[in-house]
């Protein structure tokens, strides 16, 4: 038995030597089975990915399911204590606006008196028909407002 197994194995090697150097052969110098061999790697490439992009998927989609539920639940667990913490924060804010009231008071007043004296400035200008006069920055000479140019310095305005 061993001699027969002896004298079948070189005859079998030989076969399957000889199998894969015209397999070789055919790969080198055929392109439509070089071709096929490519189409069902990139077929099988696309499977893969196809596959990888749904398990993604559906990762992300389980992991935003968890991550809401936790946010429900930390809401649920801590919101007494959010509404506590948030009734505090407008107490604080209303008392420093009880506290700062005159400081408020006398800045709304500025503020409405630059605005009465910028109003009767424009209105000054337009009566005087000086509304359109621009000056320059650099020596104060008055030029037209469609000017690039300073009549008296020649700079750019």
């Amino acid at each position: 038995m061993q001699q027969v197994l002896m004298s079948i194995v070189p005859g079998i090697m030989a076969f399957a030597g000889i199998g894969i150097f015209v397999f070789a052969a055919f790969m080198m110098f055929s392109p439509a089975l070089r071709g096929r061999m490519l189409a069902r790697q990139f077929r099988s490439m696309r499977y893969a990915t196809d596959l990888a992009t749904d398990d993604i998927r559906r990762t992300g989609e389980n992991m935003a399911g968890a991550a809401v539920d936790t946010l429900g639940n930390i809401i649920d667990e801590k919101g007494e204590r959010l509404q506590e913490i948030a009734s505090k924060t407008v107490g604080i804010q209303t008392g420093a606006i009880l506290e700062n009231k005159e400081k408020l008071e006398e800045l709304a007043d500025l503020v409405s008196d630059a605005a009465a004296k910028t109003v009767s400035k424009a209105a000054s200008a337009l009566q005087d028909g000086t509304a359109g006069t621009v000056f320059c920055k650099y020596c104060g000479t008055a030029v037209d407002a469609d000017s690039v140019f300073c009549k008296k310095c020649g700079k750019k305005l």
